[in-house]
């Protein structure tokens, strides 16, 4: 067995099967997106005979998966900052890393549902104290309530830099009063 990448031969890419007429890599060894010209010869025991052929491997992209740590809905009250955590995004064509490791780029926007924004408003988001563009790239997100009683949904959308692959995940923030009540659920085990 042998293996070309990019007419080059790859003698790093050994099969795993025990087995002599079966082929086999572990996950992750060929690189997504990558053409690979895998040959084999086979010849008769005792004999000059042999045979040989080849296949081109072409493999394929995964998805980009973009991910927001935590609950789907999250409440701000007035003097609390909120922080929201995309970090954990990842590539599914890379093992074991994830967010900026992963050659990911963030961004945040905010659109505000409830009550309506007038469309001559200076800003989609007036109940949230939102970041400016520049603050608004990273991994992370801090947030604050401008105004309360409000409802909006804030999107972070995942790109891998190198291909363009994308993906988005959003959260929807109530903003509250400093007085409004705040239930915490733990992962301990409750008996009744």
């Amino acid at each position: 067995w042998s293996v070309l990448d990019r007419g080059m031969t790859r003698g790093d890419l050994q099969s795993s099967s025990k087995d002599s007429s079966i082929f086999r890599l572990p996950p992750y060894v060929l690189q997504a997106g990558g053409s690979y010209q895998v040959s084999v010869v086979a010849s008769l025991a005792g004999s000059l005979m042999s045979s040989q052929t080849s296949v081109r491997v072409q493999v394929g992209t995964g998805p980009v998966v973009a991910t927001i740590a935590g609950a789907k809905h999250v409440n701000v009250r007035v003097g609390e900052t909120v922080f929201l955590d995309a970090g954990g995004s990842y590539d599914t064509d890379v093992l074991g890393i994830s967010g900026i490791e992963a050659g990911l780029t963030y961004m945040w926007e905010c659109e505000q549902v409830s009550p309506a924004v007038p469309a001559n408003s200076s800003t989609k988001c007036p109940g949230i104290i939102f970041p400016p563009i520049l603050e608004r790239a990273g991994e992370t997100l801090s947030l604050e309530a401008a105004v309360v009683a409000t409802q909006s949904i804030v999107t972070v959308s995942v790109v891998h830099t190198a291909t363009g692959r994308s993906s988005e995940a959003s959260v929807r923030v109530f903003t509250r009063e400093a007085s409004h009540p705040q239930v915490t659920m733990s992962e301990a085990s409750i008996e009744l």
